[in-house]
């Protein structure tokens, strides 16, 4: 769930870097910056937290982190600008962090020495496949959500081609 809200975000928060702020790419990938260090700041977190309260202290938190993170993101508008997605970026991975470090180190746990290798697999498939699925949903979300609206504009309503299937 983490990958798939924090990858499909990034997708959406790289859309709108350049097609409502104006950034260039290159611009729009400087501003990505505050993702590797906030993610840096939860793991560190994590597994401190972990030693003390054990591993689902720092996943339940990290959860509510990354959820509250969609609060700062749904209120995001055009006129926002990058402070707001800079705020998002840095709830977001603190969160992921968090979860990340913490639920890697409970599949490791979890499995026997001699399977460690399966586990770890196990963990990377299930954190791709949620990467997959968040860009592709919340695409799809942004997708039909641009396509309705420009299309209800009343000087683009003859421009847009109807949507064929």
């Amino acid at each position: 769930m983490v990958a798939f809200a924090a990858f499909g975000s990034l997708f959406v928060l790289t859309l709108y870097l350049q097609g409502v702020l104006g950034y260039a790419p290159l611009e729009a990938g400087v501003r990505t910056l505050p993702l590797p260090a906030g993610l840096a700041v939860g793991a560190a977190l994590s597994l401190p937290l972990s030693a003390r309260r054990g591993q689902k202290t720092p996943i339940v938190w990290g959860l509510w982190i990354v959820s509250s993170s969609f609060v700062v993101l749904a209120g995001t508008t055009a006129d926002s600008g990058y402070g707001r997605c800079a705020l998002f970026q840095l709830v977001i991975v603190v969160g992921s962090g968090l979860v990340g470090a913490a639920a890697t180190e409970s599949v490791r746990g979890a499995v026997p020495g001699q399977k460690t290798g399966l586990g770890s697999a196990i963990n990377d498939a299930t954190r791709q496949i949620g990467s997959a699925l968040g860009v592709a949903v919340q695409g799809a979300i942004v997708t039909a959500v641009f396509t309705a609206q420009f299309s209800a504009a009343p000087r683009w309503r003859n421009a847009v081609p109807p949507p064929t299937c």
